[in-house]
Formats: C-alpha cells, structure tokens, sequence
C-alpha cells in the first residue's frame, strides 16, 4: 500500500498543505526551518500514531491553534485520519472506522531512518532493540503481544526480587522463559535474514565502497548467556536478588557491527556510518518485503548531510532496486545539472513554496 494524497492542517508551522504524492518516490526539500522534517513527522504519525520527534504530541500543534489534522489518501482507496486536540487523547481512523495504534501500523507499516538511526552504533541499546522491534511489528501478528507479555513478566520478577523473594521470583521464570525465548527466535531469524540481504544490496553495487563494507561483522547478541534463558534465571537468581533486577535477558538483546574486531567509529568517517547505518535499514525493508506481504513505507529525513556526492552514487541506485515507497527530505534539491535524478517515478516539492 503506498499513500498517494497527503493533508496537513494546523501541524507545526503549516496552517494548510496538500501533496499529491508520487507512489515511488518524493523529494521534499528547503532551507533548514522550513519544516520539511515536519512533513516527515506527520507521514510517520499517520502510519504510526506517534511522532519521531517528541512523546509530547501537543507540541505539534500549530501555536495559537487548538489541535491539527492528518489525512492520507492510499492506492488502495484507504483514508487515514488523524486528529489531535490539545490536553486530548489522539484520535485515529481508517475508513471513519477507529483503530489502534498498533492496528495502524499493520494497515500501513513504515520503516523510519532519522538522525537517530544515522548513527546507529553509537546510539544506546535500547534504540537498536527498538529499531529491530518495531520491524518485527510488520511481520509477525503475534509478535506484539509477546513483547508486552515479556515486559509485564518481566516486571512481576522485578518486584519480587526487590523484594528479596527468591521463591516468588523464581514462580516467574518458565512463563518469562517462554516469551523471552519466543522474542528471541523471532529476533535472531530477522537478523540473519537481514545480514545476508545487506550483503546481497552491497552485491548489486560496484561501487569500489561497497567491497569494503562487505567485511563488515553484523552480530546479534541475544542479552543472556546461557544456551536457553530459562537456564539463565535459574543461574542468575542470587545475583539478580542482590541487584534487584532482572540482570539478563531479551530486554538487554543488542546487534553490534565491527571492522577489523573495532567498532566502526573507529575506522570509518560519520558520513560513511550514516551511508552504513541507511543500508542496515534498507536491508530491514527487504526482510520485511521477503517474510511479510507488507511493504513498508520508507522515510528518510536529511538524506544529503554529511554523505558526500561520492556517497550518495553508491546510495541512489540502490534506492530504485526497491518496490517500496520511498520518502525523503534534504537542504538542497540533490540534483543539478551535474547530477541526474536517478529515481523512477519521481516528485519534488520545495516546501518554502508550499509554506
């Protein structure tokens, strides 16, 4: 499903705006301020039902203006329909019917690359494990459901330990078990897929970049030890009453990448972690189209900064390889009598004009 019709009112610094979006490809670009990124913010809000941006959706709201309005046409005849009010809940429709948040993102799943994943070694760990969550959210039904019933185990077998319960903690580890073990199959077998797709979009180059990249070592850390969790509470129990948590587990799961044993700060410039990091996400879309009848939406804010020209020939022709709708703002247009747009199906849109 892509979106073909875009409405925007009252968000950020726009009163009113519409887009006839392209179903492949659309470029929004302007000076910085000009809310280009907000345009971003308020497709994903429209998948999602949260913004990229802030927890705080009030914030959002055009100052001076008592709430916004979303809407978005799809291909599929499907509209989307949020609205915002301030010191209310947000309110969500498809189709006039309510829905969800999660049930959202099934309709219409969106796959984000913002500044937060453009560096994404150095982020925390916790943002990876979302990265690849919120992925998995587009392909397994269940999987949803399993997360938060590791999370609320989880914090039953919490309680008990700060409590200084061995007993009752221990009552928790087969049922928290099997859901950290569900989370983690789930998990792994996303990763090696994706592993091997990343190698498989550095194949399709010949950029003399993509043969380096290549030896790069992608590794899923499961966040336990032991060959099954279940044999890693049952060890931890004493350390994990003098912690008073739940010391190891799928919530402490990470994905790490190395060259030459190091982290890639080490070897590689933040222009080329950034052009790393939009590969790593493309290859999540690709798992997503293989596993799943979904195919993802893709946004990608500020594609131009800090990737040379140089960089950005290696990116481009791996864009078109892709069935998904792609999104994407910059600074500049990109193109200019030297550089030829290389995307199919192509709109721009100068957001200052549309302001």
């Amino acid at each position: 499903m892509a979106l073909k019709k875009l409405e925007i009112k009252n968000f950020r610094c726009f009163k009113s705006l519409e887009f006839d979006l392209s179903l492949k490809s659309s470029l929004f670009w302007g000076n910085n301020g000009c809310g280009k990124s907000s345009v971003l913010e308020a497709i994903y809000i429209l998948c999602t039902g949260k913004s990229f941006r802030t927890s705080i959706l009030d914030s959002a709201i055009k100052r001076g203006e008592e709430g916004f309005s979303l809407t978005a046409l799809t291909d599929s005849s499907k509209r989307f329909y949020i609205t915002k009010v301030r010191n209310q809940p947000i309110s969500i429709k498809i189709n006039d019917k309510k829905v969800t948040a999660l049930e959202l993102l099934k309709y219409n799943p969106l796959l984000s690359i913002d500044h937060n994943t453009y560096f994404y070694n150095d982020s925390n760990p916790e943002h990876r494990r979302k990265h690849l969550d919120r992925a998995l959210f587009s392909v397994y039904s269940d999987y949803s459901q399993n997360l938060l019933n590791f999370y609320h185990t989880l914090r039953l077998r919490n309680l008990s330990l700060k409590k200084s319960s061995p007993k009752d903690a221990n009552a928790w580890n087969v049922s928290l078990a099997e859901t950290g073990d569900n989370l983690t199959k789930y998990r792994n077998d996303f990763v090696t897929k994706s592993k091997t797709n990343f190698i498989n979009i550095l194949n399709q180059s010949s950029h003399p970049k993509a043969e380096l990249y290549k030896d790069i070592k992608i590794a899923f850390n499961a966040g336990f030890s032991e060959t099954s969790f279940l044999d890693t509470l049952t060890k931890n129990i004493s350390q994990d009453l003098f912690k008073k948590v739940t010391s190891e587990g799928p919530h402490r799961a990470d994905i790490k990448f190395l060259f030459d044993n190091r982290q890639l700060k080490h070897s590689f410039s933040r222009g080329e972690q950034k052009v790393i990091a939009i590969m790593w996400s493309l290859s999540f879309a690709e798992t997503i189209n293989q596993l799943s009848s979904s195919c993802p939406l893709i946004t990608l804010d500020d594609l131009g900064s800090e990737i040379d020209p140089h960089h950005l020939e290696l990116l481009y022709p791996l864009f078109n390889k892709f069935e998904n709708q792609l999104m994407f703002s910059n600074i500049t247009s990109l193109f200019d009598s030297k550089i030829e747009n290389p995307f199919n199906n192509f709109k721009m849109f100068h957001v200052e004009q549309l302001n």
